[in-house]
C-alpha cells in the first residue's frame, strides 16, 4: 500500500472491553472520514486513519490504528507563546482550516464533532521534521547516535507547520514545563 513507504503514527488501545468498544466506534467514524469525498476542500483538514488492525498478545487483543503523523496541538502552541496570543493571520488561517474540516465532517461524513477545543486541533508537520523527531528519539541509543549525521545529533525543537506557515518552536522554561506536566 502507498502509505507503507512513509512514517506513520500508531495508536494501540488497551485490551479492556470498554476501551475496545470505544476504539471500534472511533474506527467506524474514521472510516467514514477516509472514504468520504476526496475532492472536498475540507478533507485535508481532518485527521486520516490509514489502517486499523488487531494485535493479539499475552494481555489480550488490542485494537491498533495507523495515522498520518501530526505535530503539537493548538494548546501547546498557545503555551509556547507564553499565553501572549498569536498573530492575527495565523489565527485566521487556523480558524479557516478548522471550519473547512468541520464542514467536511458534517456535510460529507454526517459527523458532528462535539469536542472542539485547542487540544483537539492538531498542527501538521512535514516528513523531514518527523524524521528528525525519530532520530532525536533514538539518540539515547549510543550505537544509533554514533551513526547519525552531526546536524541530527543535536537536540532541537522541531518547527511547527500550519498549512504553509512555518514557525520555529520556542523553548519552554522550567516553570512552563512543570505546568504542562500538571495538565
Amino acid at each position: 500500500q502507498w502509505y507503507q513507504r512513509r512514517v506513520r503514527a500508531v495508536k494501540v488501545v488497551k485490551s479492556a472491553s470498554q476501551y475496545t468498544e470505544t476504539a471500534l466506534d472511533e474506527i467506524k467514524l474514521l472510516t467514514k472520514v477516509r472514504e468520504g469525498d476526496h475532492a472536498h476542500v475540507g478533507r485535508n483538514h481532518v485527521v486520516q486513519m490509514m489502517d486499523d488492525h488487531k494485535i493479539v498478545g499475552i494481555h489480550g487483543t488490542h485494537i491498533s490504528m495507523v495515522f498520518e503523523v501530526l505535530g503539537d496541538n493548538l494548546l501547546k502552541l498557545i503555551i509556547r507563546s507564553n499565553y501572549r496570543g498569536m498573530d492575527v493571520a495565523l489565527v485566521k488561517r487556523i480558524t479557516k482550516q478548522v471550519l473547512l474540516g468541520l464542514d467536511y465532517l458534517h456535510t460529507v461524513c454526517g459527523i458532528i464533532h462535539t469536542d472542539i477545543k485547542p487540544e483537539n486541533v492538531m498542527l501538521t508537520v512535514n516528513e523531514s521534521v518527523v524524521k528528525q523527531w525519530a532520530a532525536a528519539g533514538a539518540q539515547d541509543d549510543p550505537k544509533f547516535r554514533a551513526n547519525l549525521p552531526k546536524h541530527l545529533r543535536e537536540r532541537k525543537q522541531a518547527p511547527v507547520k500550519v498549512e504553509g506557515l512555518q514557525k520555529e518552536g520556542v523553548k519552554l522554561t522550567k516553570n512552563q514545563k512543570k505546568k504542562l506536566k500538571k495538565k
